[in-house]
């Protein structure tokens, strides 16, 4: 026959108050600064805001609101340089197709990753992938898009370029 040991653990009161008090202290540190810090960590950088908010309003475009409301809301986000790019020839380029197709869509961004950071002595850019969905506002239609964006540093925040193609941001410098 075997015999068997039972072995016995005494925890003292002041030990297990101890440690409960612990416990309930580090629960209770938890639930303040968890979802604060997780909150922190996804919330959107400013250069993917301007990324979203640039490729949203270049692609929402309605020739019943006019192209001066198109440049108007693109320019809100844009650089000097892009805006001036906007108002001059790109916007004509963009504006005939506009019209002569009848366009009317609005596209919210639903996400956007950065896929180039092009740090430089005289300016910072960064080149995101947005996704976004466009309603065709006739149709009510949804089709899915992903463009490149690019965005650049100017003083303490971040502006819209344009839109860029697959080839030239790859090739960006």
């Amino acid at each position: 026959m075997k015999s068997s040991k039972t072995t016995t653990i005494t925890i003292k009161n002041e030990h297990l108050i101890t440690g409960l008090l612990l416990f309930i202290i580090l629960i209770a540190l938890a639930y303040a600064f968890v979802p604060s810090a997780l909150a922190w960590a996804t919330m959107p950088k400013p250069a993917e805001i301007v990324a979203r908010e640039g490729a949203q309003a270049f692609l929402s475009t309605d020739v019943e609101a006019g192209r001066e409301a198109w440049e108007k809301s693109v320019c809100q986000t844009a650089s000097e340089q892009g805006c001036s790019v906007i108002n001059n020839s790109l916007g004509a380029m963009i504006w005939g197709g506009v019209e002569a197709n009848s366009t009317r869509q609005s596209c919210q961004a639903t996400g956007a990753k950065m896929t180039k950071d092009i740090p430089g002595e005289s300016e910072h850019r960064q080149v995101w992938k947005v996704s976004l969905d466009c309603r065709d506002l006739r149709t009510e239609e949804i089709k899915p898009l992903d463009v490149l964006a690019s965005v650049t540093e100017v003083g303490d925040g971040w502006k819209f370029e344009r839109i860029m193609f697959e080839q030239e941001a790859q090739n960006a410098k």
